[in-house]
């Protein structure tokens, strides 16, 4: 009777609304279902559709959050990894709701019926017609009759559906930044339950500082915003950093800062002075930082100087502006700032990833001009990091003895190392193989070749403590 009453209980609909959300990814992932299957399956019942509906949203997110890892991996030349199919289907709902012009927002409104009157705008907030609750949108001014007046077909669209996104991107473009800054600052503080905020184009121009501030500096709360991800949004200035107290980018990280736990840049956010003392009180609870197309030494000097408690995941690329493939014979070349900002986070550093970056040698990084800083070239090694488990960087640089023997010998926690060349060699394997008896919980070594003996295509070769697979 007791087994009876057991497996009653596990057929129970509490128990199938339990389990539906954690078997659903699993069995659209082994089972490759397309998207317009799932889609209806949301009919079957309310449980069925809240389930796929966080999916979606989650995978979203997921989406959103590692977009940049992605960009590294190709600049990383890896093999593509297997994508769940839960991922594509995410991104083919978020593919839908792209919106580059007012005659997609009026097509996307005039699917709902009329909207205006109070009664029924209620009625319509209700809804979600968002299934993956992101949202790609553009503030293009050119074409309209008055470049300063927001599209009230977009504003009408946020007024009724903005409080159910939580992903968005805006494209803001156009030679006068100040027209596409009202337009942005008219939308956003629609999209109140904001988790990730993302900004890419290019401004060729600049207004005022004035008009600057007083358009933009009014920025609405968003409780809910974690992310911000400006890596691709790209401030050109035309005397314009001379004059004004922000730039968009600053003055985003400035307002939302203290409650972000990811930020995504680029190097243009540390071109102008002081841009640390910003970095540092406003970031206080940064979980992840990654840093693209790093160039420049004084931008590692500047991260040195912070002081993020909480950080767990520092990210840094090489290389030219957009990344690009890996190239060993690159001219970004870190050295004693690059060890002066490992120490500044080794106490909670958990993850350290760095693409297309190369190492000084010894040489090198002791006579580099850097030193002046210091009286005594004792106080600039690399500093214990006790957290630190995984650790990808280019095959090379575990040749750098100042950098791979601190790590080698005070990362007790490290559990995997990820690492590119061009190819590897039989003797390279094996020295790379005899790490796990330095390393005491070292479980694997990816190592991720350009080129493969007798063909062109990237290699994956997995070493673990008895045996190494060749993927």
């Amino acid at each position: 009777m007791e087994e009876e009453a057991d497996r009653d209980l596990d057929s129970s609909p509490e128990r199938v609304k339990e389990l539906l959300p954690q078997v659903l990814p699993i069995l659209v992932d082994c089972l490759n279902i397309p998207l317009g299957i799932i889609l209806s399956l949301r009919m079957i019942n309310r449980d069925s559709n809240l389930a796929i509906i966080h999916m979606l949203e989650e995978e979203s997110y997921n989406f959103y959050e590692k977009q940049y890892e992605k960009n590294s991996q190709q600049r990383f030349n890896e093999p593509p990894r297997n994508v769940p199919n839960r991922t594509h289907l995410a991104k083919k709902v978020i593919e839908k709701y792209t919106f580059k012009d007012g005659e997609s927002v009026q097509k996307f409104i005039s699917h709902f019926g009329p909207i205006s009157s109070s009664p029924l705008l209620s009625q319509k907030r209700m809804t979600n017609p968002f299934l993956s609750r992101s949202l790609f949108i553009t503030t293009e001014c050119s074409g309209e009759e008055d470049p300063k007046v927001v599209n009230p077909c977009r504003v009408l669209m946020l007024e009724t559906f903005g409080h159910q996104i939580r992903n968005v991107t805006f494209h803001i473009t156009g030679t006068l930044l100040g027209d596409s800054l009202i337009h942005f600052r008219a939308l956003l503080p629609h999209l109140p339950n904001l988790k990730c905020l993302k900004i890419v184009g290019c401004s060729e121009d600049w207004v005022e500082s004035e008009e600057f501030i007083r358009v933009v500096v009014r920025l609405p709360k968003l409780d809910q915003l974690e992310l911000l991800d400006v890596q691709n949004f790209k401030e050109e200035f035309s005397g314009f950093m001379s004059k004004s107290k922000f730039t968009l980018n600053e003055l985003l990280v400035e307002y939302y800062g203290p409650q972000l736990k990811i930020l995504i840049c680029g190097e243009a956010l540390f071109k102008r002075e002081n841009v640390g003392k910003l970095l540092h009180s406003s970031l206080q609870n940064l979980r992840i930082f990654r840093l693209n197309s790093v160039t420049h030494s004084s931008t590692l000097l500047t991260l040195s100087e912070v002081d993020w408690p909480a950080l767990e995941e520092l990210e840094l690329g090489g290389g030219e502006e957009g990344g690009g493939n890996y190239d060993p014979f690159s001219d970004t070349v870190f050295g004693k700032d690059f060890i002066r900002t490992l120490n500044t986070f080794s106490s909670s550093l958990v993850h350290l990833k760095l693409h297309g970056v190369k190492l000084a040698n010894e040489t090198n990084v002791w006579n580099s001009s850097q030193d002046d800083r210091d009286n005594d070239d004792d106080q600039i090694v690399i500093k214990p990091m006790p957290k630190l488990t995984s650790l990808t960087t280019e095959l090379s640089n575990l040749n750098i003895g100042w950098f791979w023997n601190p790590i080698r010998l005070n990362c007790h926690q490290l559990e995997e190392v990820r690492v590119q060349t061009f190819s590897v060699s039989k003797d390279g394997l094996a020295q790379l193989q005899g790490e796990f008896d330095k390393l005491p919980k070292l479980r694997k070594i990816e190592i991720y070749c350009v080129y493969s003996e007798g063909g062109n295509r990237p290699k994956k070769i997995v070493l673990t403590r008895k045996v190494s697979i060749l993927v």
